[in-house]
């Protein structure tokens, strides 16, 4: 079975659509998610695949350079959270070169 993210790539974006907001993503020409009510959300919403690179890169950078210097505590949270947002353990995201480039941008 493939470790590859199963999220729709970014970068999303958002517009108003009648009286709703929905997310879409120009790169597969789709949406991603429609019938939002509040713009703060649809912003929210549409950061999510940065959002989960950045994190990705903030862990792998602190996994990479921690020489024992820093508490666990956020190391551990960070990792919850990329668990949480992709379903894999930290070693299937970070291992399989599909779903990590180490430069901020998926591979697809």
């Amino acid at each position: 079975m493939s470790n590859k993210l199963k999220h729709t790539p970014g970068p999303w974006k958002f517009k108003l659509s009648l009286e709703t907001f929905t997310i879409f993503c120009e790169k597969v020409g789709r949406a991603v998610c429609r019938g939002i009510k509040n713009e703060s959300d649809a912003r929210l919403i549409s950061c999510a695949p940065e959002m989960l690179n950045e994190l990705i890169t903030v862990f792998k950078g602190v996994r990479e350079y921690d020489n024992g210097g820093l508490d666990d505590y956020s190391p551990i949270r960070l990792k919850k959270l990329i668990e949480k947002a992709t379903g894999l353990t930290i070693e299937e995201v970070l291992n399989d070169p599909e779903n990590w480039t180490g430069n901020n941008q998926r591979a697809l």
